[in-house]
């Protein structure tokens, strides 16, 4: 994928510097529009991580690119000024084909959904999300914090949420639940009774809604999902449960996740399972809030699972 896509560079743009020109190497026979266009077909994790990118080019090019994302993600578009939506048939989720679909129209196309994520000889970075800003070409700026995730027309605090010092979501995960969330939750909550706010099992009209909570917060914990990605809009530090890196590296799992920053620990699933008192050190340590021992009374089980195999979170 990756050699098509400088084929389509060499083709139509300088490679040196590529994004900052809008030189035509040679006569365009199909017309193309040389307007910058971006493809993410992700959920809400892989589609918050790459606006930073989005914006970058927004200020490079000065004018907003065309960005494609699935049909159920264009709400998206609400909280941001630094895109203009454009779509591909993209309830599909299938990034190749939306790319394919772009460069049909858009002379100047960048994919940064990972192809064949389940082959490791594609995986050059540590993590799933730092491929993304690889294929961005901005991977030296992913933990540059001058570089924020934005909401420049979103505003307010989400209706209906508790605020509490420790924001938490170890419960609600489509593409990577946890496993075990839901006793997980109930042993942070013994152990700091009145500090957990349950931003996981919370409805609210758009995931950005939520920063504000964080903002609120001391520390926000969360697994690998949309609200790990959405902490990189708020100044609150984060606490991480992120799947097996190794796993990624070898290809039998492509879910890993790196945070941008201000993550001062990141464990992996099985570490918390094996040891949950390694996630309650971490907060007290973040937060200074002293934990409840109480929470040692609590035993960690899995979900229930449903009849599809999938983890059943709330």
């Amino acid at each position: 994928m990756e050699s098509r896509m400088s084929a389509d560079i060499k083709n139509f743009i300088h490679v040196k510097d590529w994004y900052k020109t809008r030189t035509v190497l040679h006569s365009d026979p199909y017309n193309l529009d040389h307007r910058l266009c971006i493809v993410q077909s992700d959920h809400w994790g892989g589609i918050l991580n790459i606006l930073p990118i989005v914006k970058h080019f927004a200020d490079i090019e000065g004018e907003a690119p065309y960005l494609s994302v699935p049909l159920p993600f264009v709400s998206i578009f609400d909280a941001i000024s630094y895109a203009k939506r454009i779509d591909f048939d993209t309830d599909r989720t299938d990034a190749i084909a939306t790319a394919a679909r772009a460069r049909q129209r858009f002379a100047r196309v960048i994919c940064l959904q990972p192809g064949d994520i389940e082959n490791p000889k594609n995986h050059r970075c540590q993590s799933f999300t730092q491929e993304q800003w690889r294929l961005g070409y901005c991977l030296d700026h992913f933990s540059d914090e001058s570089w924020p995730l934005v909401f420049d027309k979103a505003d307010g605090y989400a209706p209906g949420v508790t605020v509490g010092e420790i924001a938490v979501n170890v419960t609600s995960a489509i593409t990577n639940p946890i496993g075990y969330g839901s006793s997980l939750l109930a042993l942070l909550k013994a152990a700091f009774p009145t500090q957990i706010s349950d931003i996981g099992s919370v409805t609210v009209p758009h995931i950005w809604d939520l920063v504000p909570v964080m903002d609120a917060s001391r520390v926000v914990v969360s697994v690998d999902t949309g609200t790990l990605h959405l902490a990189a809009a708020s100044r609150t530090p984060l606490i991480a449960l992120v799947g097996d890196e190794s796993s990624w590296r070898t290809g039998q799992d492509w879910r890993n996740c790196i945070p941008r920053y201000r993550c001062p620990f990141r464990f992996r699933y099985p570490e918390v399972r094996r040891n949950p008192g390694l996630m309650v050190d971490a907060i007290e340590r973040v937060t200074g809030i002293k934990s409840n021992p109480a929470w040692m009374n609590v035993s960690i089980v899995d979900d229930p699972v449903k009849s599809s195999g999938q983890v059943s979170n709330p």
